[in-house]
């Protein structure tokens, strides 16, 4: 997309939202091509933000020219994030924020199923004064990646979460004890609280009475026992099933 008046850089931070899950609380957004090709919700084309408002978001988005411009345009996006915290610091007040309503982590050069250790290492020295929250939909299995979000997490203020799209995955990821684990449950999901193969799965407080992010808190705590389930929302979010159910077993006790 080229620069206009509505376009916004591949990184955006804002420092409120009136997205009616988080509540109003800082927010920052990635471009589309953050997010790794292996994603399946990508490729299923069932992801949230490819509908709705947050695919205005997208749309408006630029895609970087080459990739120098989008280190640029992450680097002035860690900027205004710092220069935020720094102001709520004279405050006494550490701000919880929730990175990336949109896309993912900035990749490797040559490589977007790779996370960029140096460039996430930034984002997450700038944050430490605050309380930082994101998903990743990288594989903690591929590469270094789960060193990475490891690092990312061994840092005070950061809380990376790894994006499960079934239990068998989420289970998987949660017995690497790399970072805490959430899993898309299906749209219709009627559980507060389920099992499967001994790990518990909580259901987000917002699918039950509405609670947002800014007052639950839950996928900040980086040493919870349990897996966070989301139910799948967004235009296609009753096609998410098919992502759900495949593999050998996915039921829901």
């Amino acid at each position: 997309m080229a620069r206009g008046v509505y376009s916004w850089p591949s990184f955006k931070f804002r420092e409120d939202t009136n997205n009616r899950k988080t509540g109003h609380i800082p927010v920052t957004y990635s471009n589309a091509d953050t997010c790794p090709p292996s994603c399946e919700l990508g490729q299923q084309n069932i992801c949230y933000a490819k509908g709705g408002p947050t695919r205005m978001i997208w749309d408006r988005m630029e895609t970087p020219i080459n990739y120098q411009a989008m280190k640029d345009s992450f680097y002035s996006m860690v900027f205004d994030l710092e220069y935020y915290i720094k102001k709520a610091k004279r405050h006494h007040w550490n701000p919880r924020i929730r990175g990336n309503i949109t896309g993912d982590l900035p990749s490797k050069k040559g490589d977007r199923e790779l996370i960029n250790l140096r460039m996430v290492t930034r984002l997450s020295k700038a944050v430490k004064n605050a309380r930082f929250l994101l998903y990743t939909h990288y594989r903690p299995t591929y590469g270094l990646n789960g060193a990475a979000i490891a690092t990312m997490n061994s840092f005070e203020g950061m809380t990376v979460n790894l994006s499960a799209n079934t239990l068998d995955q989420a289970v998987e990821y949660k017995k690497l004890g790399v970072a805490p684990v959430t899993v898309v449950l299906p749209h219709d999901h009627n559980k507060k609280v389920t099992y499967h193969k001994g790990e518990k799965i909580v259901t987000c407080k917002y699918d039950w009475d509405g609670t947002q992010c800014k007052w639950c808190t839950i996928c900040w705590w980086k040493d919870r026992d349990f897996i966070v389930g989301f139910r799948g929302h967004g235009m296609n979010k009753r096609k998410h099933k098919n992502v759900f159910y495949r593999g050998s077993d996915n039921g829901i006790a």
